[in-house]
This record gives C-alpha cells, sequence and structure tokens, in this order.
C-alpha cells in the first residue's frame, strides 16, 4: 500500500514539474518577443494605422484594416485574464507567429471588403457587401486561413481525403448507427471535380436538405494540390465550403465558403483567394 502511495506522489510531482517547465517555456517566448519588439515598429498601412504584422505560413506578413488576425502566443481573441505573462499585450513584430487570419474577397475582381471608416472605398463596398450578399449570386467569398500551431496536420490533405472519400459502411463496427459524413461516387465530373453524393441512409435520417454533397479535385502529378469542396442542399443556404493547402508557397490551409451558383468558378475562386494571401507576404 505504501509502495502505491509513493509511486502515486512520484507521478504528481512530475506532471507538476512538467506543468511548471511548459509554463516557464512559455514566459520564456513571451518575454523574448517583448525584448524582439521592444524597438521594433510596424509599417504604416494606406489608411493611417500600422500593419498588424507577424509570421504566417513560414513567411513574413503585413495585414491591413481588411484582414482579421490572431497569433499563436498570447492571442488577441481568447486573451484571459489568467494570462498574467500576456499583460500588457506583447508588441508584435515579424517573428510572432500568426495562426489564424479571416477576410472577405469578392472573386469577381478581387476586391477585399474593408470597413474602416477612414478607408476611402469603404462605405461603397459596404453598401454594395449588403446588397449582394441578400443574392443568389452572391459574389463574395468568406476565406478562413490557418498555420503555425493551427496548420493541417503535416500538410496532409489524404487524411481529409481517408476521412471523407475513403470512410465507408464497411468499415464501421455498426453500419446502422454511422451514416453521417458517408459519401458515394458518382460517374460524374463536373467542372473538373469528382462528385460523390450522400449515402441514402444519411439522407434517410438526415432528410436531404441537411445533407451535403462531395466534389474531389486531385492533381495526379502532385497530391498536395488537392481541393476538397463540401455544398450544402438546403435549397436556404446553398453553400460550399472549398478546402486546400498553399504549398509549396505558405504552410497554409484555406477554408473558402461561397455561393453554390459559383461551383462552377472554384479554380478563379481559389486563384484568388491564394493571390490575395501570398499580397500580403512583405516583399524583399
Amino acid at each position: 500500500m505504501i509502495k502505491h502511495k509513493h509511486l502515486i506522489l512520484m507521478v504528481l510531482i512530475g506532471v507538476f514539474l512538467q506543468a511548471c517547465d511548459k509554463i516557464s517555456d512559455k514566459n520564456n517566448i513571451v518575454e523574448d518577443q517583448k525584448e524582439k519588439s521592444s524597438d521594433f515598429v510596424p509599417p504604416m498601412g494606406p489608411y493611417g494605422l500600422p500593419y498588424s504584422v507577424g509570421r504566417f505560413g513560414g513567411k513574413s506578413v503585413n495585414l491591413g484594416e481588411e484582414v482579421s488576425a490572431d497569433y499563436e502566443v498570447c492571442p488577441v481573441w481568447e486573451w484571459s485574464k489568467t494570462e498574467l505573462e500576456c499583460r500588457p499585450k506583447p508588441k508584435r513584430n515579424y517573428d510572432s507567429i500568426i495562426n489564424f487570419m479571416t477576410f472577405k474577397i469578392r472573386y469577381t475582381d478581387g476586391a477585399l471588403l474593408v470597413t474602416y471608416i477612414k478607408a476611402p472605398q469603404a462605405a461603397a463596398l459596404q453598401k454594395e457587401y449588403l446588397v449582394q450578399n441578400l443574392n443568389s449570386d452572391n459574389p463574395w467569398v468568406t476565406v478562413f486561413a490557418y498555420a503555425g500551431n493551427r496548420y493541417l496536420k503535416d500538410g496532409n490533405m489524404q487524411v481529409l481525403l481517408e476521412r471523407y472519400v475513403r470512410s465507408n459502411l464497411q468499415n464501421n463496427e455498426n453500419p446502422d448507427k454511422y451514416y453521417l459524413d458517408i459519401y458515394i461516387k458518382t460517374d460524374q465530373i463536373q467542372n473538373g471535380l469528382q462528385k460523390y453524393i450522400p449515402h441514402p441512409k444519411w439522407i434517410f435520417n438526415s432528410g436531404y436538405k441537411n445533407t451535403k454533397d462531395l466534389y474531389i479535385y486531385v492533381d495526379k502529378s502532385q497530391s498536395s494540390r488537392t481541393t476538397i469542396i463540401h455544398c450544402r442542399n438546403h435549397p436556404l443556404t446553398k453553400i460550399c465550403e472549398q478546402s486546400f493547402i498553399m504549398e509549396p508557397d505558405m504552410k497554409v490551409f484555406v477554408q473558402a465558403s461561397f455561393s453554390r451558383n459559383h461551383l462552377k468558378d472554384w479554380r478563379l475562386i481559389q486563384e484568388k483567394v491564394k493571390k490575395n494571401i501570398l499580397s500580403f507576404v512583405v516583399k524583399k
């Protein structure tokens, strides 16, 4: 009995010391960033405010008022009062890792939606956005991009393919229970995309409007150039979500949402989104 208590005590001490090491490591990272940023002055953006700066997907970036972003260390959107090492909020520099950004782009002309009042185009763009966003032909694309500790594991799109394409009822112990997100390959190629439809059991249990169609593109010469698109079948929310990575240019995983009416333009949408993210990279 005494030996068991001694063993438990040793395990608890080990866990405590490991937690202390993690806190110490985080404190060291924060202090290191504060030291590097003490004399750093971020460049000014076009609207009279300094850029949000950092390192995103392996590249130094300047982000204007069109983009919302967050950081690995002392995140802005998850800032907690318990994180005393993050108070005051540290200044950022090009060593500060950005792990997330989001913005809206009109893919037909590449315009970024900006709401900052001093941006000369803000009023007109907001008015156009509010009108166009109500239409089924809405050309605006909502972009979420992830890097750093939020990047797709190993940058491997094959993991997602395994989950969606190669999943089937035979792989489950109870095929009558598992049916969500099970797709069946069709003989249809639409706009260069292989189409998959929801399994009949998924439709039966959830109703067709609560399912999604799946579209896949895989570049046979380079498997990393894989695009996965989910399109909702609900008549009131006909939205597609397109997923891809930006390697070798940047280690960034992108999810872009747009009206299903524009599925035929998926290549153009992907091109415009990538072009805009690359435009944030600091020119050497």
